[in-house]
C-alpha cells in the first residue's frame, strides 16, 4: 500500500527475502527499457510494455505490473495473435493506445515482413517504432 494512502493496489517486492535485492532487480529492468526499448517519444504505457519486457519469471511480472497499477498506468490491451500469411484487418485503437501482435513459431533465420495499411500517418510511425525497438531488444535477449 502507498504510505500516503494515494493508492490501495499491494505492489510485492521483486525479492521478497531482500529490500537491496529488489533495488537491484529494479534498476536492471528499468536499466534495459531505457537502453533497448524506450525511445524519447515513448510514454508511460511504453514504458510499462518495455519494463514487463524485461521482468523475467511470472512473480517478478506480476510485482511490475503491480506498480505500474499502483500509479493508474493503464494495462495493455490483450495480444492479438497473428496466423501466418492472414491479413488482420479491422483493428481499431484509440487515441495513444496500442494493440499489441505476435507471431510465434517463427523459424531460426527466417525473414519476417510486416505491413500496415490505416488512413493515419502517425499509426505507421508508431508501429515502426514500437517494432524496431522490439526487434533490437529480442536481439539483445539472444546474444
Amino acid at each position: 500500500m502507498h504510505p500516503r494512502g494515494h493508492t490501495n493496489v499491494d505492489v510485492p517486492a521483486l525479492d521478497p527475502d531482500d529490500f537491496d535485492s529488489s533495488l537491484l532487480l529494479a534498476a536492471k529492468i528499468f536499466y534495459q527499457a531505457n537502453t533497448a526499448c524506450l525511445t524519447s517519444s515513448s510514454g508511460f504505457l511504453s514504458a510499462r510494455l518495455c519494463t514487463l519486457m524485461y521482468a523475467n519469471g511470472t512473480d517478478t511480472k506480476e510485482a511490475v505490473n503491480a506498480a505500474w497499477d499502483a500509479v493508474g498506468v493503464p494495462r495493455p490491451s490483450p495480444t492479438i495473435t497473428l496466423e501466418n500469411g492472414v491479413a488482420k484487418t479491422g483493428q481499431r485503437s484509440q487515441e495513444g493506445g496500442f494493440n499489441n501482435y505476435k507471431l510465434e513459431n517463427i523459424p531460426v533465420n527466417h525473414k519476417v515482413r510486416c505491413a500496415l495499411r490505416c488512413d493515419n500517418g502517425d499509426a505507421g510511425t508508431s508501429l515502426m517504432t514500437h517494432f524496431l525497438n522490439a526487434a533490437k531488444a529480442m536481439r539483445s535477449n539472444y546474444n
